[in-house]
C-alpha cells in the first residue's frame, strides 16, 4: 500500500471496495489515507478504513476521503475488554442546517449495558491514547538505543519508514 502505482494497478474493473489498515496490527505499517482515497475516488470505488489502532484521537480518515472509517470497540474506545464490539461511520449529506453528519452502524445490535460500558471508555479516551502514546514514544527511544535490539518498528521514531512520508501519518 506503500507503492501508490502498485495500488492503481491492483484495481480491477470488479473492485468495489480498497481496505486499508493503517497503522497496521502489529507491524505498524502507515500509509497514505489521502492518496489513497484519491486513487479510489478516481477508479470508482470506495476506500474502507480500519482505523482500531490510530482511534479518533489519532486520526480521522473520514477528513482524509475514506468513505467509511470502521473501529473495534473492544480494544482502545472500551478500554477495559469487556465488550466485543465493532463500528462503521461514514459520512451522511448534510443536514437541513447544513453541518456535517455521521451515520454509525454497529456490526450486531449492542446491549444498552455494552453501550453504556463504550461510552464509559470513551469518556477517557483521549487521556488513555495520549498517555500511550508518550509511554510508547519513551520506551521505542531506550530500546532503539539498546545495544541487543536490532529493530524497533514505533512509527514516532525518525527511524521508521513512515517518518520518511509525512501525508502518511
Amino acid at each position: 500500500m506503500r507503492d501508490l502505482s502498485r495500488v492503481r494497478a491492483a484495481i480491477l474493473p470488479e473492485t468495489r471496495m480498497i481496505w486499508l489498515e493503517t497503522p497496521t496490527n502489529p507491524m505498524l505499517k502507515i500509509f497514505d489515507i489521502a492518496a489513497i482515497a484519491e486513487i479510489a475516488r478516481k477508479a470508482g470505488t470506495r476506500l474502507y478504513v480500519d482505523n482500531t489502532f490510530a482511534t479518533p484521537i489519532l486520526q480521522r480518515p473520514l477528513e482524509l476521503g475514506a468513505d467509511v472509517v470502521i473501529h473495534s470497540t473492544t480494544k482502545y474506545l472500551n478500554g477495559h475488554s469487556d465488550v466485543v464490539e465493532a463500528r462503521s461511520s461514514r459520512p451522511t449529506p448534510p443536514s437541513p442546517s447544513g453541518s456535517p453528519s455521521f451515520r454509525t452502524r454497529w456490526a450486531r445490535w449492542p446491549s444498552p449495558f455494552d453501550c453504556y460500558l463504550v461510552l464509559r471508555g470513551l469518556k477517557t479516551l483521549g487521556v488513555r491514547v495520549r498517555q500511550q502514546c508518550a509511554t510508547a514514544a519513551v520506551i521505542a527511544e531506550r530500546l532503539s538505543r539498546h545495544a541487543r535490539v536490532k529493530r524497533v518498528m514505533y512509527p514516532g521514531l525518525a527511524s521508521h519508514r513512515s517518518a520518511r512520508s509525512p501525508r502518511a501519518r
